[in-house]
């Protein structure tokens, strides 16, 4: 079993929550770990979006998807629906809104998350993808 959450910020800060959690499975931790957690090989948790630092998914996705004009354009088009049109977002989710934004743009039928935004593009390898598909890995498929 696999959980993920967002890290949050400083302020709404979830390390708190999943260090005692860890320590109730009976891991001696203080600080996250960049690898993520797995307890006794069948139970793990990962925090958005390095398991370490302050984020959530759209840090991470943010992070490894090529940065294009189309990209560019989707945050372009969500401002200006804020703040021309009333949409309805915070500001504070701007990235998230131009991600969805462009999501659809990519595949309109496929509600939801990020996976058919990602698939079949070359993503950016960073520590934080290699950390997570590291964790996956040893979590689900060994």
């Amino acid at each position: 079993m696999g959980v993920i959450v967002d890290r949050d910020d400083a302020s709404n800060d979830n390390w708190p929550a999943v260090s005692a959690i860890l320590q109730r499975l009976g891991l001696d931790v203080r600080d996250p770990a960049s690898t993520g957690a797995i307890v006794d090989g069948h139970c793990g948790i990962w925090m958005w979006p390095d398991s370490v630092g302050h984020g959530d998914l759209e840090d991470f996705v943010s992070a490894i998807i090529p940065q294009s004009s189309i990209l560019s354009y989707a945050a372009e088009a969500c401002r200006i629906a804020r703040d021309d049109h009333g949409a309805e977002y915070e500001l504070r989710h701007a990235r998230k809104a131009a991600l969805k934004v462009r999501s659809v743009w990519r595949d309109a039928s496929a509600a939801g998350g990020y996976g058919h935004l990602v698939r079949n593009l070359s993503l950016t390898s960073t520590p934080a993808c290699e950390a997570f598909l590291a964790w996956f890995t040893t979590l689900f498929l060994t």
